[in-house]
Parts: structure tokens; sequence; C-alpha cells
């Protein structure tokens, strides 16, 4: 599989998931060899402590209501900046350009997930614990569509 098209796919299952930024930020963004890749692992980070708090997992009581808030207002930041980035992607030139509109999505994704007040790691995290407590991925739910 082609990194482009590797990249393409990457795009359209973080917008369908609406959910993950990688755990790779600006100073570490994917390189080459990770989007050759024919499934790219969007939880994937060199952060040791973070796959620590992963692998615990949270629950629903771990996070305030703040945090939930400022999770569903990134999830959907991120969501917009990646439908915005697809189509760059997909129409890239060249492998080059299309891995640089990826890193600046990166980049972007992390960015917006900080100006909601969460690190990246924290971002990441509860979004591992959705995935494995339906009691948090109802809550987060609920916040989305109350909005």
């Amino acid at each position: 599989m082609s990194t482009r098209l590797s990249l393409r796919s990457t795009t359209a299952a973080l917008v369908m998931s609406g959910a993950m930024v990688l755990g790779a930020t600006a100073a570490s963004a994917a390189d080459t060899s990770q989007t050759d890749k024919a499934s790219f692992d969007l939880a994937q980070s060199s952060d040791d402590s973070m796959q620590n708090n992963m692998q615990e997992g949270g629950s629903v009581d771990d996070y305030s209501d703040e945090q939930l808030q400022n999770y569903v207002l990134a999830m959907q930041d991120v969501s917009a900046i990646g439908q915005e980035k697809e189509p760059e992607i997909a129409n890239a030139e060249s492998e080059d350009e299309a891995q640089q509109i990826w890193q600046e999505a990166q980049e972007e994704m992390a960015s917006a997930v900080e100006d909601r007040g969460l690190t990246v790691e924290e971002y990441n995290e509860i979004t591992q614990a959705a995935q494995s407590d339906p009691e948090l991925a109802s809550k987060l739910n609920s916040m989305v569509e109350s909005q």
C-alpha cells in the first residue's frame, strides 16, 4: 500500500472515529517508516507514561465534567481538522507532500487539544478509556448530543 493511500486511509479513519490525536506531537511527528505500514495505529505513542495510563484504563469517575466537556470540544476540533486535511492529503502531488500535510494536521490537532486545556496524552487517555468503558462512552455521547 502506498504512503499516500495509507495517509488517506488514516485520515479517513480519524475523521470517522472522531477520536484520537496521534501520540506524536509536533516535536515527534510520525516518521515515513510508520506511514508505510498498511495499518497505522492512531493510539501509538512513544510516551511510556501514557501507555501505562492507558493500560490501567479510566472510568467515568476518573474525569471531571470539565475535563470531559473539554475533551468533547477538542474531539470536535480534531474531527474538523481531519475533515479539512483529508482532501488535501488525497490530492497531494507526491508522497512527500502528503506526508507534510499529514504532519501539519498532527500539529494542528495537538494544538487544538491543548487549546481546550488538555494535553495530547490526557486526550488519548480519555479516548482509550471511552473505548473500554461503556459508561464513559455513553456520557461522552450524551455531552456531544447536548451541544
